[in-house]
């Protein structure tokens, strides 16, 4: 008999298919194992109805073996025909379906026998009838009869069904994936090998081109779509072409107009700087002279002038000299570090001592303002390798800022500290501050945030942008935070490569 079990088959389909690279492996992993247990459902059915039509035949047969057998024994056994009664077994043994036959009488005693059997072995298969003789319409019990069959003609049945069971399945199954390669090969294999091959050609740019398929299936949609899809990108990419090269022109001709005018910008700053540098140079001699025969009349060095206004008058001439002058040197200065000409003389700087010379030469100034002045120095003093007259030229301008952008009783705050390895001097002040938008724009020379501040203050914007110069020379970074109202922070870095070595307070104090 065939056995199989369908949940243990299901679980196995149930789990996850390996991953395959093709669909008409995928479509065979799925199929096969599909086929496969629907042949063993339909055989297993038919098997199980025919195994159990031939046990039930079986069972009929040895009925009637029971009828038969009885009613030829009863004459010789009412006889006691020992001879007969054992030709009767040795005939009815001749069955190839009985395994053995017995006859008892109705002591129990076993009078005749043929083959064998083991009644507690197939007890379906082993069955017994009484042997009932009828004399003067009297029935008496005289014996038993008790036949055995056997099932291997079943088995051998059962078997030979198996084998060509197996036959079939595996022409059927044969059949089946070979009908389902060529129906997969012609409906889904051709047209989807030319979708490929058309991506393929298109990956190596040999251009777009529509696949040649036509069928009102999922299939012939999918091609049909693919090759909507390959007129629009071939339609976009002429376009896109078309628009790459137009803006590769109009980058050339742009390119070429912004180097003619880089160009002549270059050009315009250098003569502006030539010119700026020679007409330093030519107005430093005679404002020069302007200010020292000022000197002598405020000093009244050959004689008293006779009227005290006109010394008044010589010490204004002198001041606006003297402020005139400072601008000519700032622009000079800044016009070197454009042109890349700004010179460097390299000495040891102490740092301490620098910021305090820049407080006392602004505390004047400060003190008309009513500006009060604060410097907060570390403990360990940096001593630098920098340009002594630039170091002082940076915080003389970051002070003269704070103290001319401050309001009467306001403070500012002049800070030497370290950041790591890096010494860093900051200048804060509470004035009139800067808006972020403006940060930038007063970063370049000659601007300031609102051009009435050149009369307020005196301004003329270039110290900021020259001190930021001057920090850049020194490999230096300068940050600017800033709020209307609220003041200006401006941080000076210097390098650490700058730091000769550090010194306590006292020492270089003393």
């Amino acid at each position: 008999m065939v056995r199989f079990a369908p949940r243990t088959m299901l679980r196995h389909l149930s789990a996850p298919l390996p991953r395959l690279r093709t669909i008409r492996a995928n479509f065979l992993a799925i199929n096969i194992p599909l086929m496969l247990l629907a042949m063993l459902i339909l055989f297993g059915l038919y098997e199980y109805t025919a195994y159990t039509h031939a046990q039930h035949e079986l069972q009929q047969k040895i009925q009637r073996i029971l009828d038969n057998q009885s009613a030829v024994l009863k004459e010789s056994l009412w006889t006691l025909d020992h001879e007969r009664i054992q030709l009767i077994l040795t005939a009815a043994g001749a069955d190839p379906d009985i395994r053995g036959a017995a006859v008892y009488d109705n002591m129990g005693n076993r009078l005749a026998d043929v083959g064998s059997f083991d009644p507690s072995r197939m007890s379906h298969l082993v069955a017994s009838k009484d042997i009932v003789y009828q004399r003067h319409d009297e029935q008496r019990t005289i014996g038993r009869f008790t036949v055995a069959l056997t099932n291997k003609r079943v088995e051998a049945a059962a078997a030979e069904r198996l084998v060509w069971a197996t036959i079939l399945a595996t022409l059927l199954l044969l059949s089946a994936v070979v009908s389902a390669l060529l129906a997969n090969r012609w409906v889904i294999g051709i047209p989807l090998q030319r979708l490929l091959n058309s991506i393929a050609r298109t990956e190596k740019g040999g251009g777009r081109q529509a696949v040649q398929w036509d069928s009102n299936d999922e299939i012939g949609a999918v091609v049909k779509a693919f090759n909507r899809m390959q007129a629009h990108q071939q339609r976009y990419e002429t376009e896109l072409r078309r628009a790459r090269d137009h803006l590769e022109r109009r980058v050339a001709e742009r390119t070429t107009e912004l180097a003619q005018a880089r160009d002549a910008a270059e050009a315009a700053n250098k003569a502006k700087t030539g010119f700026l540098a020679n007409m330093s140079h030519e107005l430093r001699t005679p404002l020069n002279a302007i200010i020292g025969f000022a000197e002598v009349l405020e000093n009244e060095v050959m004689g008293e002038l006779g009227h005290r206004r006109y010394k008044d008058y010589a010490r204004d001439v002198r001041e606006s000299g003297q402020h005139l002058l400072a601008l000519i040197n700032d622009l000079l200065d800044l016009s070197k570090a454009e042109a890349g000409h700004l010179e460097v003389e390299e000495e040891e700087v102490n740092f301490a001592a620098a910021v305090r010379q820049s407080v006392a030469m602004v505390q004047p100034r400060a003190d008309s303002n009513g500006v009060r002045l604060r410097e907060l120095m570390p403990e360990d003093i940096p001593i630098l390798y920098a340009d002594q007259r630039k170091v002082k030229q940076i915080l003389l301008n970051l002070l003269t800022n704070a103290v001319k952008f401050t309001e009467h009783e306001g403070e500012v705050q002049v800070r030497v500290w370290w950041d790591d390895d890096t010494p860093v001097v900051s200048v804060r002040d509470n004035g009139i501050g800067i808006s972020q938008e403006d940060l930038d724009r007063i970063m370049q020379p000659f601007a300031q945030v609102d051009t009435s501040m050149n009369r307020k203050y005196e301004g003329t914007g270039l110290g900021l942008p020259l001190v930021n110069s001057l920090v850049e020379l020194h490999g230096g970074t300068m940050t600017i935070d800033s709020e209307p109202g609220a003041g200006t922070l401006v941080e000076i870095r210097m390098p650490a490569t700058r730091v000769l070595r550090r010194q306590s307070g006292e020492k270089a104090a003393s």
